[in-house]
């Protein structure tokens, strides 16, 4: 069996069942490229975005490219938690300028949402963006600002963190 199939018979109940497919896949050379390929396919993106963010929390890494097509797949995900599980990876991804853009709009977009989830996620992604770019800096801190004054208490709970891990 491969990483799509054993994906595929997952169902879509609870993360935990996917924790025997990172143990038998992870080591696979071949599981970051599997995982990312999945993202955006609706059916298969809540366990794609689970396996991927595993694989980062776990010291595993990805090339540019990869990161690069993760950021271009963003805004088509469809699935709410698999929009927080790649806002939650943010601090994983090496952005490059090359591949800022896309993944800059999928945050702002997010942002916007009114999930309050997504939306405290999305903050953290904006803060990440901005620590490799200083550009952004003045706009992450405006919108931190904002979020902390007018945000829900889990959005305030997760500027907190934010400041405190800045920088």
């Amino acid at each position: 069996m491969n990483l799509l199939k054993a994906i595929s018979k997952w169902d879509g109940q609870s993360v935990k069942d996917l924790e025997p497919v990172w143990k038998r896949f992870s080591s696979d050379p071949q599981f970051a490229e599997t995982a990312i390929s999945l993202i955006g396919e609706a059916e298969l993106e809540v366990a794609a975005t689970w396996l991927l963010k595993r694989y980062l929390e776990s010291e595993g890494e990805l090339t540019a490219t990869q990161t690069g097509s993760i950021f271009k797949q963003a805004n088509n995900i469809s699935n709410w938690e698999s929009k927080i599980q790649v806002l939650q990876s943010s601090p994983y991804f090496k952005v490059s300028k090359r591949h800022l853009k896309p993944w800059e709009s999928f945050v702002r977009t997010q942002i916007e949402s009114s999930n309050k989830l997504i939306k405290a996620w999305a903050l953290t992604a904006f803060a990440e963006i901005a620590k490799t770019f200083p550009d952004y800096e003045r706009e992450a801190n405006a919108l931190l600002d904002e979020a902390a004054e007018n945000g829900s208490a889990a959005i305030k709970a997760r500027v907190r963190d934010i400041r405190k891990n800045w920088k």
